[in-house]
């Protein structure tokens, strides 16, 4: 490893660090900084090589855990950390085909690994730090109860009823936690990829994002599976909660890409994606639809024949 290599994997792990640490000292800026916080992992990775990425995520998580508790160092470089490096690590992967040229990582099979990993890592930091929906639901039901909430009557509700709403929030808690963390972790390395790009380090050829293949249909029956268990008790539907939302953020991303496909040569092209991001930003239950669209993609392959392929 060289010692540049090295210098930047250093540099990028306290960066990561310091934006981490940005959300508690809360200010307007604190949670854009934290949602930041996996990107010089990646910057490091894609422009460095894997060592660089690997010396980022292990120096950010040795910083937190000195800084704050040794399971906050563990909990992020298991969520976040080490599986950013490990995307970035794929993305550098190259093969010489029998060309002589080099053959690059399919991008596919990175968003593939995205989509399955990311929510695998976020179930194993549940594992790590434990997952009491009771006892969370309790202090959330607690806190409403002091603050009052009022019921349709203008009475106060009791505890039972708050209890019952608390738990049905702490439940889907995992699933929308997938889903943002995900959309995070690919927006991350996209703008890694693009910093790197500019500064003339990015050794992979950039390629279109609308055009990249679908994920695997198999992945369709996957999401369905662990849907239904998300309905059950117990933490396997936590677990598969969280795999559940994963899994329709990576097929909500795929049917944004279809429409870019589906959209070209459409005069309105530009108000139809800019009226549809906006959307779904304000009201993310359009996301499930924009998912069931990719999914259609994975399974019927409407980009590719959009775009000429068989």
């Amino acid at each position: 490893m060289n010692p540049t290599a090295l210098l930047i994997g250093i540099a990028g792990g306290v960066a990561s660090a310091l934006l981490f640490a940005a959300i508690l000292g809360g200010g307007f800026l604190g949670t854009p900084l934290f949602f930041l916080s996996p990107l010089p992992i990646a910057i490091a990775s894609l422009g460095w090589g894997t060592a660089a990425g690997a010396v980022a995520a292990a120096v950010a998580a040795g910083i937190l855990a000195g800084t704050f508790a040794p399971m906050v160092g563990v909990a992020f470089l298991v969520g976040a950390l080490a599986p950013m490096a490990w995307y970035g690590h794929l993305a550098g992967l190259a093969r010489p085909d029998d060309g002589g040229d080099l053959e690059w990582y399919p991008l596919s099979r990175i968003f593939t690994a995205m989509v399955v990993l990311t929510p695998a890592s976020l179930v194993a930091v549940g594992l790590i730090l434990g997952f009491d929906v009771e006892g969370i639901a309790g202090e959330l039901a607690d806190m409403l109860v002091e603050a009052g909430i009022e019921g349709p009557q203008g009475a106060v509700l009791p505890r039972e009823d708050v209890m019952v709403a608390a738990e049905v929030y702490v439940r889907l808690m995992p699933l929308i936690m997938a889903m943002v963390w995900l959309s995070l972790m690919v927006f991350n390395l996209w703008l890694a990829g693009r910093i790197v790009r500019k500064s003339d380090r990015l050794r992979r050829p950039w390629e279109p994002i609308p055009a990249v293949p679908a994920l695997p249909v198999w992945l369709v029956a996957v999401l369905l599976a662990t849907a239904l268990l998300a309905t059950m008790g117990g933490s396997l539907a936590l677990a598969a909660g969280v795999v559940t939302g994963g899994l329709i953020m990576g097929f909500a991303l795929q049917g944004l890409a279809t429409l870019h496909v589906l959209t070209v040569g459409n005069p309105a092209r530009g108000f139809l994606l800019g009226t549809l991001y906006a959307a779904t930003f304000v009201f993310s239950f359009l996301l499930f639809p924009v998912a069931a669209l990719g999914a259609a993609d994975a399974a019927f392959g409407m980009r590719r024949r959009r775009l000429g392929g068989t």
